[in-house]
């Protein structure tokens, strides 16, 4: 009797096993359906946000550059509109012509006699490329490289790279020039400003607010709208428009508004400063509402600025990846000859497109070293 009632135990014990088993195996499928669901639509969100960056991106590219950097109207490019969309180019054709020239991150300045490159072109002139990935082109290709304002939207870790990137494409005893906003100037300026503005002058006050958001401003930028230095304009109308044109050049007003095809910012901000009483709550209101992801977004776009040079610190940069002959330039000198008919970094005139500039040139060494 004892032991029927143990087989009995043990085939309750065996049948309650394997509704168990079964119960466990069929919550197991369920939990994966649910996260094979789950990773599903995580993929489609992600296909999703990334096409309406593209549409944003193809916009903006619209918008900006519907004007040159004089601020003159000129037709647009049509074909810009879907070059956000094309994919990066992966080989650049070198020209049997020499000297190869090469315009890194050129935006809207650039030469047709140089190889113009860029994430977001504005013409069939500019290759689509990311600086911060290898470059499409063959090793020791290019007599002269140049990249203005390019380095300092890159992460102080992506830098080394791109600096050697560079330096395998030149050819040997080929020059890079390159172009950065100049730390110590920004700096000097901002503490002259302070000691000036602490007289009660009230144009040197401005003059010190301005500073303030030059040294600040485009590292701390969370928006596409301009930041600090857009509603300091709109604040001080005309004077703040002189101040911010004698820092940064012309460029900072002569370009297009991202809410308004229609104007310039210096016609919107001058139109604004004429009101009796100013507000920027739309601006305040608008980054409200900005999600996380759009400002992780932006943060990537490659506007802000991730990094800030002096002449020492971009020194070490070029020695430390293999640069030789490194030498400060002005905006209208350089090794590379007739650089300044160019007018890449000056204007007819010979006064300097970005007035807050640090210009400096190294040179690739000779594949032999004696």
């Amino acid at each position: 009797m004892s032991n029927l009632l143990l087989v009995l135990l043990f085939a309750i014990a065996v049948i309650l096993g394997f509704i168990v088993l079964k119960s466990l195996r069929r919550s197991i499928v369920m939990r994966s359906v649910s996260l094979s669901s789950a990773l599903e639509l995580l993929s489609n969100q992600i296909h999703e946000t990334h096409r309406l960056l593209e549409e944003s991106n193809r916009e903006l590219l619209k918008l900006r550059y519907d004007f040159l950097e004089s601020g003159h109207a000129v037709p647009l490019d049509t074909s810009q509109l879907g070059m956000a969309k094309q994919p990066l180019c992966t080989h650049i054709a070198i020209p049997g012509s020499t000297p190869v020239l090469l315009n890194i991150g050129c935006g809207s300045t650039y030469d047709k006699r140089w190889i113009n490159l860029d994430l977001n072109p504005v013409s069939s002139d500019v290759y689509r490329v990311d600086v911060s990935k290898p470059l499409p082109l063959d090793d020791d290709s290019v007599d002269f490289a140049y990249a203005s304002h390019v380095l300092e939207h890159l992460a102080p870790h992506v830098a080394p790279r791109f600096m050697q990137e560079v330096r395998r494409v030149l050819k040997p005893e080929g020059t890079f020039r390159v172009v950065v906003p100049d730390l110590e100037q920004i700096t000097t300026e901002y503490l002259r400003s302070l000691q000036a503005a602490r007289t009660g002058d009230q144009t040197a006050a401005l003059r010190h607010e301005w500073m303030v958001i030059e040294l600040i401003d485009q590292v701390t930028r969370q928006t596409n709208d301009g930041g600090e230095m857009f509603r300091y304009m709109l604040r001080h109308g005309d004077l703040g428009l002189e101040i911010a044109t004698q820092r940064l050049g012309a460029e900072i007003v002569g370009t297009m508004l991202p809410w308004d095809a229609t104007k310039t910012k210096a016609e919107w901000i001058r139109e604004i400063s004429q009101d009796e009483v100013f507000s920027d709550s739309a601006i305040f209101e608008r980054r409200a509402n900005m999600s996380l992801l759009d400002s992780l977004l932006f943060r990537r776009s490659g506007e802000p600025h991730l990094w800030m040079y002096d002449d020492r610190s971009l020194f070490v940069l070029f020695e430390s990846t293999g640069f030789v002959n490194v030498k400060r330039m002005t905006a209208s000198t350089s090794r590379i000859a007739d650089f300044a008919s160019y007018r890449l970094d000056s204007g007819d005139d010979g006064s300097p497109r970005k007035p807050d500039s640090l210009y400096v040139e190294a040179v690739k060494p000779s594949s032999t070293i004696l």
